[in-house]
Formats: C-alpha cells, sequence, structure tokens
C-alpha cells in the first residue's frame, strides 16, 4: 500500500483533489474532463481505456477513490438551529427568523481517527506541558498545552502516588 491509497499513485490523488477539493467541479463536468482526458491520453500513447494505470474514465470513478478513503471515515452529522427568543412584529432581522444547519463530525470520533492513523505515529505530542514565553506568560497552541491536558495528569499522578498498594 502507498501513502495515497486508495489512489494508484500521488498523480491520481492531485487529480481528484483538484477537480473534487479545489475547482469543485460537478458530476457532469468531471465526467466530460475525464472523457477528454482519456481520448487524448489513450491516442498518444494506445493504451488500453479499460486498464487500471489510465486516468479515472468518469465522475463516477473519482467518487469510488474518494468515497474509499478510510483515513477520516467519520461520518457528518447535522442539526438545525434557530431562534428560539421573542421577536418583535416589526423586527426584520434575518438570523432571528431563519433555520440554520449544523454540520460536524464528533470530534471524539474524529481524535479516535486521528489516533489510529499511522501518518500521525511521529506528529503529535501527546504529553502534558505548561508553556511559558519569555515574559512568563503562559501560552496555549494545543490540546496538551491546555489546562485541561496538565490538570487532568496531575490528579491522575498525584492519585497513583497516594493510592499504591
Amino acid at each position: 500500500m502507498n501513502d495515497f491509497s486508495p489512489f494508484p499513485d500521488q498523480r491520481a490523488f492531485e487529480f481528484a483533489d483538484l477537480l473534487y477539493s479545489k475547482v469543485q467541479c460537478s458530476e457532469p463536468h468531471i465526467d466530460r474532463f475525464c472523457d477528454i482526458l482519456s481520448a487524448y491520453i489513450c491516442r498518444k500513447c494506445h493504451l488500453d481505456s479499460d486498464d487500471p494505470d489510465n486516468p479515472p474514465a468518469s465522475s463516477k470513478d473519482v467518487y469510488e477513490m474518494i468515497d474509499d478513503i478510510t483515513e477520516g471515515d467519520v461520518p457528518w452529522e447535522c442539526f438545525k438551529l434557530s431562534y428560539e427568543g421573542d421577536v418583535e412584529p416589526n423586527d426584520t432581522t434575518p438570523w432571528k427568523r431563519d433555520e440554520y444547519e449544523v454540520w460536524y463530525r464528533n470530534p471524539r470520533d474524529v481524535l479516535h481517527s486521528m489516533l489510529g492513523n499511522r501518518a500521525f505515529e511521529d506528529k503529535m505530542d501527546l504529553r502534558p506541558k505548561i508553556v511559558r514565553d519569555r515574559k512568563g506568560r503562559r501560552l496555549y497552541f494545543d490540546l496538551m498545552s491546555g489546562d485541561w491536558a496538565w490538570n487532568t495528569a496531575v490528579s491522575i499522578f498525584s492519585f497513583s502516588l497516594f493510592h499504591l498498594d
């Protein structure tokens, strides 16, 4: 398996990333682009159009590769939000009358997914820490530099010191 799995290689990943994330092509436009690219490459290189190493043949192929990505496979969830306070009849404030969808991924599940991903193996420092600048002011720059991480570690350590058998 390569670093770009489920894509066959870096170029296939970059191709899907460009069309799907950067340009945000619609399905029909991806299909048209794939048709043109495939015809051009097959004609230039005399390739078999069914060869799996050829570029994706359609938006369906691109979407299937994207859907096969297992990293970050935490489902999206949604809830609706609206203002529930009193609204005066002459108050035309739009946000007080509209309903909004909030889309999110469960942070706990995202964290579990990240911790289980070997790509982050040497990239995360999971030690609680208090960091100060040269003037002695506390700096917060990630979860483990926050009060929760420090206080939890100190309380677990203190508990274990005084409750050893």
